[in-house]
């Protein structure tokens, strides 16, 4: 009786479809990985990006701050499991394949130049994951601080409240403390060929650019070469990083002063 009872349980696991916890169809070995429409070309800057997002999963040790947990402090713990790991994989990547790179914002222009938000239902269809894995990616990257979530409501003529899809803003410590300096660097590098050939459409992005050309208007070279030597590299991202959140809240300091400021508090 109990073996009849035993092969039932393993026939009816067997039978159910693949939903959720360790039966979402993962292979650690064989990742599933995002694939770009071929209807939405990129331009190569990002392409390297998304790549190095994908082969990412393959070295989590070496990308600490995607794929370890952390304590309050911030310090690295264990690594977290391969199942999630592949989802912020494959999540990094579509949000660098629909990063607007002149605002900063998750979402594409269509045909005719109106800006297209992605709501949490439209990126799991276009991942093939559940809607669930992509709301647990975004809780992830909001808690890392690498985006902002911002609700979109407004009053009708009518006085009653109507909700738009949540605008979702990439900061600048999801590409500088995942993958360096060296990422940004090559998006602002591209932007600035953008915002000379392409004009905004609306007030919102007009708004964004101000705020990324005073961004832009600063470096972060370092003036004594042979001073980068001795610099942990994790630690000078994640102050670099933490230079550019100041600077976007107030910026009656210049983006080098915050930067050395921190360097030197830190020291």
């Amino acid at each position: 009786m109990i073996t009849e009872v035993s092969n039932y349980i393993d026939k009816s696991l067997k039978d159910q479809p693949i939903r959720c916890g360790n039966r979402i169809g993962h292979n650690p070995k064989i990742p599933k990985m995002f694939v770009a429409p071929e209807n939405h070309r990129r331009p190569e800057t990002l392409k390297d990006i998304i790549q190095r997002f994908t082969q990412s999963y393959f070295n989590p040790r070496n990308h600490k701050d995607l794929y370890h947990h952390k304590d309050i402090g911030g310090k690295d713990l264990r690594l977290i499991r391969s199942e999630f790991r592949e989802m912020i994989s494959m999540g990094c990547s579509i949000i660098t394949h629909y990063y607007d790179v002149l605002t900063g914002e998750l979402g594409f222009r269509n045909e005719r130049g109106i800006f297209i938000r992605f709501s949490y239902e439209s990126l799991a269809q276009r991942l093939g994951v559940s809607l669930a894995r992509v709301k647990k990616f975004f809780g992830f990257l909001k808690k890392r601080n690498f985006l902002t979530i911002k609700e979109d409501r407004k009053k009708d003529a009518n006085g009653q409240w109507t909700s738009n899809i949540s605008r979702k803003i990439i900061k600048s410590s999801f590409f500088v403390q995942t993958l360096g300096i060296g990422a940004w660097k090559k998006i602002q590098k591209y932007r600035k060929w953008l915002d000379k050939t392409v004009k905004p459409n609306t007030d919102q992005q007009k708004e964004n650019r101000m705020l990324i050309k005073e961004m832009l208007a600063e470096s972060f070279k370092t003036k004594d070469p042979s001073k980068q030597s001795y610099r942990n590299p994790d630690k000078d991202k994640q102050l670099v990083s933490r230079a550019l959140e100041l600077y976007e809240e107030d910026s009656s300091k210049s983006l080098s002063d915050y930067l050395r400021e921190l360097r030197a508090k830190h020291a």
